[in-house]
């Protein structure tokens, strides 16, 4: 009797044990199912964008000056991302302003943009019946924005704080100001801002080094040169 006892206690032992490995089993599940699920992330993970836009400018040939050629400069070499295409127009009906005059009008016009830096030109002259002589300029620019699908916070751009969040993702205003602060949009492209002269220039500059040719020593600076 003490022996059906012993066997009957350790069969309830084994039972207990293995119904406890069951619970602590499906409660694993449930944590690593809780664990799992897909919960929609209130961060913001898209990357500062860039845009790809086209300049297109009219200038009059008579207010063509100096100060005009330089803010024009400045403004081409801010986010340039490519040569500045110029045309100079004419009227074929006006003998007082023919295309050899608005070709000379456009070797001067280039010849004072190469002073301020504009150095990569494309030219040419148009007829335009009836029309005034002008300045057709063109460049491709590009500039940094906010990244897909962002919005600012409420109340950033405006004084109304007690609007919802509805969908808006943290972290786009931050890259939507930083992506105001970018002087080049250009850096963000990497190695595709490159044009082919400036890819032809970086060879240079490696090219000797990577054949092993000796460098010319660098002159030193005294305290006496200063």
């Amino acid at each position: 009797m003490t022996h059906k006892i012993i066997i009957l206690t350790k069969m309830t032992q084994v039972k207990m044990s293995q119904m406890k490995i069951t619970i602590i089993a499906m409660m694993a599940g449930f944590l690593i199912t809780g664990c799992t699920q897909q919960i929609p992330s209130g961060m913001s993970h898209n990357k500062i964008g860039i845009q790809h836009e086209t300049v297109l400018k009219q200038m009059a040939l008579g207010d063509i000056n100096k100060n005009s050629l330089t803010q024009l400069a400045n403004q081409y070499h801010q986010s340039t991302d490519g040569p500045m295409d110029l045309t100079v127009t004419y009227d074929p009906n006006d003998p007082k302003f023919t295309a050899a005059d608005a070709r000379h009008e456009l070797k001067h016009i280039v010849r004072a943009l190469k002073t301020l830096g504009v150095v990569d030109v494309t030219t040419r002259v148009s007829s335009v019946s009836y029309g005034h002589p002008a300045l057709l300029v063109a460049y491709d620019h590009v500039a940094a924005m906010a990244p897909q699908n962002c919005s600012t916070l409420p109340g950033l751009d405006d004084r109304y704080t007690d609007r919802s969040l509805g969908d808006y993702r943290f972290g786009c205003s931050v890259d939507t100001m930083t992506a105001r602060q970018i002087a080049d949009p250009r850096d963000l492209m990497g190695d595709a801002a490159l044009s082919q002269r400036e890819a032809r220039r970086a060879v240079t500059v490696t090219d000797g080094y990577l054949k092993g040719e000796p460098r010319e020593p660098l002159e030193g600076v005294e305290r006496s040169n200063l």
